[in-house]
C-alpha cells in the first residue's frame, strides 16, 4: 500500500495500557518490521524512538486521533503507567476529547504530524473487531486480560501477541479502504488541507468550506446559530403539481402535517407523516423524513412477453435536488450555488470521461454536503432545507408514479431515489430536471420493499438493448445483501456477514435454476458459511431443543 505524493514509508500502530504495563506497537508496511516500546517497572519508555517513528512515517490507526496518539504523547512526557492509566480511563471511561486532554497535560500534537485515522474513513460506525468479522480477517481475539488487571513479567508476551492480532485487523482494513484513503490524499493536496481521517461528510464539509472562502477573499464561514424550537411547515416547489384528486389530497396533506424543530436543533419525529400510507394504482406508499417507500411483502414478479421489468434510479438525487431547488445554507450565502453546481458538472464530465478517481472524489462531496443540512454546528446546517430535500424528492418520484399508472401501467416498487416499473419516463426527466438511470430485470424477489434479490439481464451495448439471454450480477439488499468474500469495501464493511452461501444458493437458484443443495455442497470456502454477531456476556449457539451452548463450551467443541 503505497500513497499518492508520498515521501514517507507507512506503519499501523496501536496503544495497550495498564496500571503497570504500557505498550507501543508499531507495524512498517513496506518490509514487515515489527517495533515494541514498552513501559514497566524497570524499563522507562523510549521516547526518543517513538517521536522518530511518528516523524518518519506517515502512522494509521483506528481510533488514534482520539486515544492512540494521545496516549503516545502523553508517554512521551515521561509519565508512569500509573498516570498513563488514569489519562486512558478518563479517555475512554469518561469520554474525554483529545484537545481537552492537550489542554489539560499541556502538550500539542504537532499538525506537522501525517497521521490516518481509519475510523473516520470506514462506511458506518463499528468496533475495529467487527471491522475485522467483516473483512473475514484471518484472527480475531479477544482482550486476554481484564482492563484493571495487574500485568505480570509472564503476560507481557500475551498483551504484545494480542495487541498484534489488532494491528494486523488494522493493516487488513488500511488495505480494504486504500481506494478510500487515496481519495483523500488526492483531495488533501487539490484543497489545501489534511482530509485523509475525515468521513464523506466531513471532507464535504471542508472542500466547500475552502472553496466559498476562496470565493469570498478568504472571509471565514461563521457556524450558524441552530433553528429557534417550534412547527414550520413543508413548502413545495412549482414543478411539484399531481393529475388525480387522490394525489392532490395528499400533497395538501402534506402541506399542513406541522414539522417540528426541537431544542437540540434537529427535525424530529413526525408521527403524522409516519402514519401516512395511500395507494397509486394497486400498490401501498408510505412516506416519511428519510424517504418514500412501498409496502410490498413475500412476492415474486417476472419480466414476460408483454412487459419488460425496469428499475428506475434518478442520477444523484440529492445533490440535483439541492441545486434545481436553489438550495443554500444560510452560512456559505449565494456564492455556494455556483460552487455546488460547478462540482455537479465536474462530476458528471468525469463519469462521462471515465475518471474514476476524480469521479469518487466528487461524488463524496455531493452526497456528504447533504448529509450535513441537518447537522447542528456544520456550516451547512439548514434543517429546513434537509426535509424541503427529502420531501421534494418522495413527491417528484410519486408523480412519475402517478404517470405511469394514469397510463394503465403497473409500478411494482418504490423507495428513496428510484422506483421499479413497465414504462419509459422521457417526460417525467423533462418536467423536473431529473436523470434516469436505467436496468431491466428478468425478475425481482421481496421479503419487504427493502429486502430482495433482483435479477438483473446484460445490456448489449453493440445492439443497445438488454439481452435477455444473459443474466448480469444480481442486486441484493437489506437481509439478502450479506457481505461475501470479494465484495468492495464500500458494501463489504457496513454489514456484518450472516452465512452468505444461503444467498448464493437462492441467487444460483433464480438465475439458473441451480439446486440449493448443489450451491452449497460445491463451496469450498468456509467464509461463505461464517456469521458474525456482536454480543455482550459471552455468545451462545442455540440447539434445536431451545437450550444453548455456552463461550466456554463453544471453545472446547472449535
Amino acid at each position: 500500500m503505497k500513497l499518492p505524493q508520498s515521501d514517507k514509508p507507512l506503519a499501523i500502530l496501536d496503544v495497550e495500557c495498564y496500571v503497570d504495563y504500557f505498550l507501543l506497537k508499531v507495524t512498517r508496511l513496506s518490509d514487515g518490521k515489527v517495533v515494541d516500546i514498552e513501559q514497566y517497572d524497570g524499563l522507562k519508555f523510549d521516547a526518543d524512538r517513538a517521536r522518530k517513528i511518528l516523524n518518519f512515517h506517515e502512522t494509521v490507526s483506528f481510533n488514534g486521533k482520539s486515544y492512540d496518539l494521545i496516549m503516545i504523547f502523553l508517554a512521551m512526557k515521561g509519565l508512569s503507567c500509573e498516570k498513563l492509566k488514569e489519562w486512558s480511563d478518563r479517555i475512554i471511561l469518561g469520554n474525554m476529547r483529545p484537545w481537552e486532554v492537550e489542554n489539560e497535560a499541556n502538550f500539542r500534537i504537532p499538525k506537522s504530524l501525517r497521521h490516518i485515522d481509519l475510523i473516520e474513513v470506514a462506511p458506518g460506525q463499528a468496533s475495529l473487531k467487527i471491522y475485522g468479522g467483516r473483512l473475514h480477517t484471518r484472527r480475531m481475539e479477544n482482550l486476554p486480560i481484564e482492563p484493571d488487571e495487574r500485568i505480570s513479567p509472564e503476560q507481557r508476551k500475551l498483551i504484545i501477541s494480542y495487541c498484534g492480532t489488532d494491528l494486523q485487523v488494522t493493516i487488513d482494513l488500511a488495505h480494504e479502504l486504500r481506494e478510500q484513503v487515496e481519495l483523500r490524499c488526492i483531495m488533501s493536496n487539490e484543497y489545501k488541507g489534511d482530509l485523509r481521517s475525515k468521513s464523506d461528510a466531513q471532507v464535504a464539509e471542508a472542500v466547500i468550506k475552502h472553496e466559498v472562502e476562496k470565493a469570498r477573499g478568504g472571509r471565514k464561514i461563521k457556524k450558524p446559530d441552530l433553528e429557534r424550537p417550534g412547527p414550520f411547515y413543508y413548502k413545495p416547489p412549482d414543478f411539484i403539481e399531481f393529475r388525480t384528486a387522490n394525489m392532490q389530497e395528499v400533497l395538501r396533506k402534506i402541506c399542513n402535517i406541522p414539522l417540528v424543530i426541537g431544542r437540540n436543533g434537529r427535525v424530529q419525529k413526525t408521527e403524522a407523516f409516519d402514519e401516512l400510507v395511500f395507494k397509486i394504482g394497486n400498490t401501498s406508499y408510505k412516506m416519511g423524513i428519510g424517504g418514500l417507500h412501498s409496502q410490498e411483502a413475500n412476492r415474486s414478479i417476472y419480466s414476460d412477453d408483454e412487459y419488460l421489468l425496469v428499475d428506475e434510479d434518478v442520477t444523484g438525487y440529492y445533490p440535483k435536488l439541492i441545486i434545481n431547488n436553489n438550495l443554500i445554507p444560510p452560512a456559505c450565502g449565494p456564492v455556494f450555488s455556483s460552487i455546488f453546481s460547478g462540482i455537479y458538472e465536474r462530476r458528471v464530465k468525469a463519469k462521462r470521461a471515465k475518471m474514476k478517481a476524480i469521479a469518487e472524489t466528487l461524488k463524496i462531496v455531493l452526497n456528504g454536503t447533504f448529509g450535513k443540512l441537518g447537522q447542528p454546528f456544520s456550516i451547512f446546517y439548514a434543517p429546513k432545507q434537509m426535509v424541503t430535500v427529502t420531501i421534494t424528492g418522495q413527491l417528484s418520484l410519486l408523480m412519475a408514479i402517478e404517470r405511469i399508472e394514469m397510463a394503465r401501467i403497473n409500478v411494482v416498487s418504490a423507495n428513496t431515489d428510484g422506483f421499479t416499473t413497465k414504462a419509459i419516463l422521457f417526460d417525467w426527466e423533462c418536467d423536473t430536471g431529473f436523470d434516469l438511470e436505467e436496468v431491466a430485470y428478468k425478475s425481482m424477489h421481496n421479503r419487504s420493499v427493502n429486502d430482495y434479490i433482483a435479477i438483473p439481464y446484460t445490456w448489449d451495448a453493440e445492439n443497445k438493448r438488454w439481452d435477455e439471454n444473459k443474466i448480469d450480477k444480481p442486486k441484493c439488499k437489506g437481509a439478502y445483501a450479506s457481505p461475501g468474500p470479494g465484495i468492495p469495501a464500500a458494501m463489504g464493511l457496513k454489514k456484518n456477514p450472516g452465512a452468505s452461501i444461503c444467498t448464493e444458493a437462492v441467487i444460483q437458484y433464480l438465475s439458473h435454476g441451480t439446486p440449493l443443495e448443489d450451491t452449497i455442497e460445491k463451496c469450498r470456502d468456509i467464509r461463505q458459511f461464517i456469521a458474525v454477531r456482536s454480543v455482550k456476556g459471552g455468545g451462545v449457539w442455540p440447539r434445536r431443543d431451545g437450550s444453548g451452548i455456552g463461550t466456554a463450551e463453544i471453545r472446547r467443541c472449535v
